[in-house]
């Protein structure tokens, strides 16, 4: 049930919420699951995720393919693809064909996984 009270980009976030929930656990979810520490790899892996028309399109697989390159940028630990095999919803994850879905995520994203910090890139905009 939508809030009707929600701004309009709001009630659209908890619409695509819940519909990628549907489709399996959204890069929130899968963060949690994996027991990420830095609220800057979900974050990134969201907006990896955003930019990623090949993320997108690959759904599940996608959403893993952002939250493990996001591990790989903002976790202490060194995070592979068989990691993501501990989520009971990615148990059957093909990490063999991981390295294309990768490949093809960073082209998306013109191999920039650096995100600048929150509101710079809004102020970046004004100026110009």
């Amino acid at each position: 049930q939508l809030d009707v009270a929600a701004e309009p980009q709001e009630r659209g976030a908890k619409r695509a919420r819940k519909e990628t929930e549907r489709d399996g656990p959204s890069v929130a979810t899968l963060c949690s699951k994996l027991g990420i520490r830095s609220p800057q790899t979900a974050a990134s892996a969201q907006e990896y995720l955003r930019r990623s028309p090949a993320a997108r399109d690959a759904g599940l697989a996608g959403r893993a393919a952002c939250v493990l390159l996001g591990c790989k940028m903002f976790e202490p630990e060194t995070w592979m693809p068989h990691d993501l095999c501990e989520v009971a919803e990615l148990a059957d994850f093909d990490t063999d064909a991981y390295p294309e879905l990768e490949l093809a995520v960073l082209n998306d994203l013109g191999f920039c996984l650096v995100l600048p910090p929150s509101g710079s890139a809004d102020a970046l905009r004004e100026r110009n």
